[in-house]
């Protein structure tokens, strides 16, 4: 899996050109930056707005840039005030690689200005945070599963996860990271008995990747209002329980962004309602296997075996749990 060519100034200036945005007000300054799967470049114009320039480090890349767009027309449309990138239209051949354009949004993250917060702003802001997945999920869908194809009527909830843990996780863990194949297998066993009879939940859209540094928010007193999303690439339809699930997991040990304390259940009082626990565990244990699979595949081994053996402390709380039912009977 080669990368493809990274982001140069020249690059840049060749997208502008294409796009017909480099002459209108004069390209001030152009600012690179490389990531693991793109490449972003901030271009600022004399009129004083800047242009983000996200191009793909790899071809697969492609379709999530397409999720991004689709995601952020269903937003705009059904959460107008809701702030998120608005991606413009550009020719194919504007690059010649898989681009997207837009406006960078003068907002900054919960990331942004969480130091700054004291405890009573910061528990606000996370029942904020809550309020903010909310709003997302009042986007709903025709059927579970990749967002391109639950537009065209998706799956049910156990058909979605049996084909995507299937037909493409399977063979992508049995190329990189093959000793947790068995906990894929594991997993798959509980997913049919999970759901096999229960209520279908309602398909909505995921932002599956909505952590501190996604968030957008305006001061509000000493706290903050959070009012937008950034980065949809990831999004899929599926159940709230699908975003709450991976939000914990983002904010827990293992990745990088622990936060203390009783954190999640400020999310949880924000978004209100009350979550299935049976939907929150499946999707810790499905995003673990998805994040796990990814750390393998760009070379982070400890940190995979770091998540593998989390999935394997959930599924022994899976079993425990059948066991003590089965006492029970």
């Amino acid at each position: 899996m080669q990368p493809l060519e990274p982001l140069s100034v020249a690059a840049v200036h060749t997208v502008l050109a294409r796009a017909g945005l480099d002459e209108e007000t004069g390209v001030v300054e152009i600012r690179l930056n490389e990531e693991h799967s793109n490449s972003l470049a901030a271009v600022r114009f004399g009129s004083g707005r800047t242009l983000i320039v996200k191009r793909a480090r790899y071809a697969w890349m492609a379709e999530r840039f397409d999720v991004s767009c689709e995601a952020s027309r269903l937003l705009h449309e059904r959460q107008p005030d809701l702030l998120a990138p608005r991606y413009l239209e550009i020719p194919d051949e504007a690059s010649g690689l898989p681009t997207l354009l837009y406006w960078w949004i003068p907002a900054p993250t919960l990331d942004d200005v969480w130091a700054e917060l004291g405890p009573g702003a910061r528990e606000s802001a996370l029942e904020e945070c809550g309020r903010l997945l909310r709003r997302i999920h009042v986007v709903s869908l025709p059927g579970h599963g990749p967002l391109l194809r639950s537009l065209r009527g998706g799956h049910s909830l156990e058909r979605f996860l049996r084909e995507d843990l299937d037909h493409r996780l399977r063979p992508a863990m049995e190329g990189v990271w093959p000793r947790r194949v068995p906990s894929l297998e594991r997993f798959g066993a509980i997913v049919s008995t999970a759901l096999s009879g229960r209520q279908e939940p309602p398909p909505l859209l995921v932002h599956n990747d909505l952590f501190t540094a996604n968030v957008l928010c305006e001061s509000e007193g000493a706290g903050v209002h959070c009012v937008g999303a950034l980065d949809f690439e990831d999004c899929f339809a599926g159940p709230g329980e699908a975003d709450l699930a991976k939000t914990e997991l983002l904010h827990g040990p293992l990745f990088g962004r622990a936060l203390q304390g009783s954190w999640f259940e400020r999310v949880l009082q924000g978004y209100g309602g009350e979550p299935d626990p049976v939907l929150l565990s499946l999707f810790r244990v499905y995003h673990l296997l998805n994040m796990g699979y990814h750390a393998a595949a760009t070379g982070l081994h400890a940190h995979a075996a770091e998540v593998g053996a989390a999935i394997d402390r959930e599924l022994d709380r899976w079993a425990d749990g059948i066991r003590h039912r089965d006492a029970l009977r």
